[in-house]
């Protein structure tokens, strides 16, 4: 099972903050321009998006568009 997959099913706070966790957990472990870790940022971009955060999704979702663009 991906790291952020259970941040999907997890509500509120407490998803953001697992989603932030896994993204750190893979731009440690599998470095900023991973695959892995342009999916964190997809899914917390989603979940930020559930919340109300419009900004913060966009700035995670650029984020990701621009790791899959280089790979």
């Amino acid at each position: 099972m991906e790291k952020g997959s259970l941040g999907l099913v997890l509500q509120g706070e407490q998803s953001v903050q697992y989603l932030q966790s896994a993204l750190r957990l893979n731009t440690l472990f599998q470095g900023p321009h991973d695959l892995q870790t342009a999916f964190s940022h997809h899914l917390l971009a989603q979940r930020l998006c559930c919340v109300g955060d419009y900004r913060g999704a966009m700035a995670h979702e650029r984020d990701a568009l621009a790791i899959f663009q280089a790979k």
